[in-house]
């Protein structure tokens, strides 16, 4: 029964997380069949898009109608005529075309002026806000993983939210829930040694079998519990279908979008229980040269491409009334350029909520250019836990004060 480390490492994709887990509790109950999967679950999915870097709303929400925008930004702001008009002052970037065929559907819900107070400027510590829902505390779990443990008793083999990359971020922590970290389905399987590829099930024996030992110390017996859950999960999500009925952009979203439509799918038949899955798209700290080839406007015509896709597979698949996206960065970017015709790290920011299920337009008030804090920044008008608040008590039916730690308004974007 040899055992290659680099095999077990290269081969196996998918990364498990728990937090503080009862041992005995955790491993009753685990031994349900490996395909099968309780058809309980919600039909609706959320789908958090995340921009890594912090993205310049500026340019993305683009007040065009305002003369103090072409003030600051004399060589990145866009022209008026570019710009994809949405009123007499607001518009979108040009890049978002698709996008804009969707607002004018109805499908794309604007919310404007979003950010927290005290606003912090460092990336890790944003983030961290953001993920977790508390711009005072650190706490232990993220605000993802704060409704996957309503959803999940301890003990409970499924797999509940799904991180579309090669690690877990921190909204994914639960105290008992399941979680993966899965950038793609393909070469998804349990690792072997490929010079020994019969022994394939004694591994997984072996392998279950120390995980389910029990240790004193109760960090390596949450270790060993979420062993056995890879190890019940992995042959399932490695066997899910791959077929798509829509040609995704041959891009890094276009291909974590098709991986998610994959599961949604399966999550629709009742296969998996996940309805939480995050994407990500990186190339939004835009310090300098903010508009070279593949910087700011070319990442977001890969996201309005991508998303196009995704809601064309949704559709084909009959379930786009099931599924809704939303956006969201760590923070927004200044008002005025910089020397390195970049902008530097900001406050307030629009986030998208998109797809069937939204009441399409402009929530928020717009960015006023007249009004900034003592820094030169924007101003925000709308709690980021406002659109959580909506997001879990509006679309995923849970108690949003309860997971948030106290009661913010919903914004009116869903029905």
């Amino acid at each position: 029964m040899a055992f290659s480390r680099r095999n077990f490492l290269g081969r196996s994709l998918a990364v498990i997380g728990t937090s503080t887990v009862a041992p005995s509790m955790f491993v009753k109950g685990f031994f349900a069949p490996r395909t099968a999967s309780a058809a309980t679950t919600n039909p609706r999915s959320l789908v958090l898009l995340r921009l890594y870097g912090g993205n310049d709303g500026l340019n993305t929400v683009i007040p065009y109608g305002l003369g103090k925008y072409y003030d600051n930004r004399p060589t990145l702001a866009v022209p008026a005529d570019q710009v994809l008009h949405i009123d007499g002052v607001m518009g979108l970037h040009p890049r978002l075309a698709k996008l804009k065929t969707h607002f004018d559907a109805n499908r794309l819900a604007i919310i404007q002026s979003v950010g927290y107070p005290n606003a912090s400027l460092s990336h890790f510590r944003s983030e961290v806000i953001w993920q977790n829902a508390d711009p005072v505390g650190v706490p232990a779990t993220g605000w993802v993983g704060r409704y996957l443990d309503s959803l999940a008793p301890s003990g409970d083999p499924k797999v509940r939210g799904v991180d579309v990359s090669y690690g877990l971020d921190p909204l994914f922590e639960a105290e008992h829930a399941n979680v993966f970290a899965v950038p793609n389905l393909d070469n998804l399987g349990f690792p072997t040694d490929y010079e020994h590829y019969g022994d394939a099930q004694n591994k997984r024996t072996a392998f279950e079998t120390i995980a389910l030992q029990a240790r004193a110390n109760a960090t390596a017996q949450a270790l060993g519990a979420r062993g056995f859950v890879l190890s019940r999960n992995v042959d399932l999500y490695a066997g899910l279908p791959r077929d798509l009925l829509t040609t995704f952009p041959d891009t890094d979203l276009g291909n974590s979008l098709a991986t998610t439509a994959q599961m949604i799918a399966a999550q629709d038949a009742g296969t998996i229980a996940a309805g939480i899955y995050q994407v990500g798209v990186g190339g939004f700290d835009t310090h300098a040269e903010q508009d070279s080839p593949g910087d700011f406007s070319d990442t977001w015509g890969e996201i309005s491409e991508a998303l196009n896709a995704f809601h064309a597979e949704l559709t084909a698949r009959g379930v786009a009334d099931d599924v809704l996206v939303v956006t969201y960065s760590e923070f927004g970017r200044r008002v005025e350029e910089n020397g390195s015709t970049g902008t530097d790290h900001g406050t307030a920011a629009p986030m998208f909520a998109f797809g069937n299920p939204v009441i399409g337009g402009v929530y928020g008030p717009n960015p006023d250019l007249d009004d900034l804090d003592d820094d030169g920044d924007l101003k925000f008008a709308v709690d980021f836990r406002e659109v959580y608040s909506t997001l879990l008590s509006r679309w995923l039916g849970a108690d949003a004060d309860a997971i948030l730690g106290a009661h913010f308004a919903p914004v009116p974007f869903l029905s």
